[in-house]
This record gives C-alpha cells, sequence and structure tokens, in this order.
C-alpha cells in the first residue's frame, strides 16, 4: 500500500504554549496544505457489518461487508480531513415486506467529502454523500441504483508499529422509503456502517501521523521541543522530495537528542517511545 503527500515542501514555524503544564507545539504552514494519504483494505479478521433500522415498520436488517479499499487524505497541520476513494462491497439486505436489495457496493461521490482532523487523538470526523448500488428490484419502494445517502463518518487512524496500522471508521445517517402499501406515510430509517481495515505504514505517515504529533504532547521543556520538532520537519521535507539518505541521518540526529535528554528533560517513557517510532521510520526508509 502507499501514501500520496500533496501540496509544497514548507519550512514551519514553531511555537510553544504551555497548557496544563504540559507544552503543546503548534507548527504553521506556508504555501499549500500538505496532505497525508493513507490506502487501507479491511481486516478479514474484524468482522465489519451494514446495518438498516426502519423501527417498529421492519426492524433491523444487518449484513456482512465483504470488502473495503479505502483512501484517507488527513493533515495533521490544518487539521482536515477527507475521503479520496472508497469501494464496499456488503451482502443482500432484506427490507421490509421481504424485498431483497440484492447485492450492494457503495462509494463516496467524488468531491463531497470534507471534515477534521485531530492530530492528537488521530480521530477524524467527516461528511459526505454514499452512492449505494443494488442488483435486486426495489422498484415497489420507488428506488432504483443507484441511490444517494448523506451521512457523517468518525473514523481513527492508528499506528502500532511499522509494520502495522489500523484504519477504522462508523458512518452512519438517515433517509426515507416509499411506502407501497401507503404511499402517504414513508418508512424512515437509520443506517450505519462499521469497517475495520487496516494499512502498512509508509514514512510520511510515520512522521506526520505518528511522532510528530507525539513530541508535541510530551512534558519538556519548550526550547527542546520546538528544535526537536524543526529537526522532524527537516526530516519530513527530506522524505517529501526522495532525499532519504538525509532523512535517515536527520532521524539519527533526532534519536541522539531524545536519547541524551531521556530522564533529565524529557520522561525516559516518552524518549523511549519517541526513539521506536523514529527507528521504524528508518526502517521503512532503508527497506522501500
Amino acid at each position: 500500500m502507499c501514501t500520496n503527500r500533496s501540496g509544497l515542501s514548507r519550512g514551519k514555524a514553531v511555537l510553544g504554549v504551555l497548557t496544563a503544564g504540559v507544552a503543546i507545539a503548534l507548527w504553521a504552514g506556508q504555501g499549500l496544505a500538505a496532505e497525508v494519504r493513507v490506502d487501507a483494505s479491511q481486516n478479514l479478521q474484524v468482522g465489519s457489518s451494514f446495518s438498516l433500522d426502519f423501527g417498529q415498520v421492519g426492524g433491523v436488517a444487518s449484513a456482512l461487508i465483504t470488502d473495503t479499499n479505502l483512501s484517507v487524505a488527513v493533515d495533521p497541520e490544518l487539521g482536515s480531513a477527507r475521503f479520496v476513494d472508497y469501494s464496499q462491497n456488503i451482502e443482500p439486505l432484506i427490507l421490509p415486506g421481504g424485498f431483497s436489495t440484492g447485492a450492494i457496493t457503495v462509494e463516496i461521490v467524488e468531491g463531497s467529502s470534507v471534515g477534521t482532523f485531530d492530530p492528537i487523538t488521530k480521530v477524524f470526523t467527516t461528511t459526505e454523500t454514499y452512492a449505494i448500488h443494488f442488483t435486486g428490484d426495489l422498484s415497489a419502494f420507488g428506488l432504483t441504483s443507484p441511490v444517494l445517502l448523506d451521512g457523517s463518518s468518525t473514523g481513527t487512524v492508528s499506528i502500532a508499529t511499522e509494520i502495522e496500522g489500523a484504519l477504522d471508521i462508523n458512518w452512519v445517517g438517515e433517509s426515507e422509503l416509499s411506502n407501497p402499501l401507503d404511499p402517504s406515510q414513508p418508512i424512515e430509517f437509520t443506517y450505519a456502517c462499521e469497517v475495520h481495515t487496516a494499512f502498512a505504514p509508509e514514512p510520511e505517515q510515520m512522521l506526520e501521523i505518528a511522532l510528530i504529533p507525539f513530541v508535541t504532547t510530551v512534558d519538556m521543556p519548550v526550547w527542546l521541543q520546538n528544535n526537536l520538532l524543526i529537526n522532524l520537519d527537516r526530516a519530513s521535507n527530506f522524505v517529501d522530495s526522495g532525499r532519504d539518505r538525509q532523512a535517515i541521518r536527520t532521524l539519527n540526529s533526532f534519536i541522539d537528542r531524545v536519547d541524551s535528554q531521556s530522564r533529565r528533560r524529557i520522561p525516559a517513557e516518552d524518549a523511549a517511545a519517541m526513539i521506536n517510532t523514529a527507528e521504524g521510520t528508518i526502517y521503512l526508509l532503508q527497506t522501500r
């Protein structure tokens, strides 16, 4: 799986502020926004499902999601997120009256997804329009494929190690169907999708999603935090421009600096976490 980072390479001015005794570094970009793209596929080890809730009219209809491929672009600096691509296959659902949807395919309408991203919690929230394709005959409800549904998504990007990433998403919404038995009383329903996907992290993701935001949360002197962030910004720019050797040297310098300050100005546990993530990034740069 690959990542794409769009935008111009930028110098970042880093400002340190103290909040509740923890130094939070804010890095402001110049030029175009730089997105980090995460391409993920369904994690078949964890169940994913899609459901429609018709309330008292027909109860809940659920089906397994058999395949998902998606791309999410996040900008940790601007705090933005959006789906770039989304393709999903779902087993048939049974609607009120016993009508089958047939096989279902879900896509996100291109350009409809916008949202926010919290680089500290790794949570993104978006709104978008879904195109629901189905093979069954739902003309009794006045439906032809595809049906467009508006909804909202909440997801979390997790990077456990340099070889293991996860993207877990829930998207929900509500709509209504024409009632074939009483056209004056449409059938209202809500829908929900729970999907679990996995991805192999890339160096850009390790830096921009995992390491840099973590450094901004560590309790250390502001001057030291700024110094480390400038170092990581330089490494990120090297990665962006394909200069992996320079990025590795810069990350090794970061590791040496963190190690020298461990237990002195940086809590030992936090220092170890930063060093492990930097070493994981170096591993990815050396093996790609």
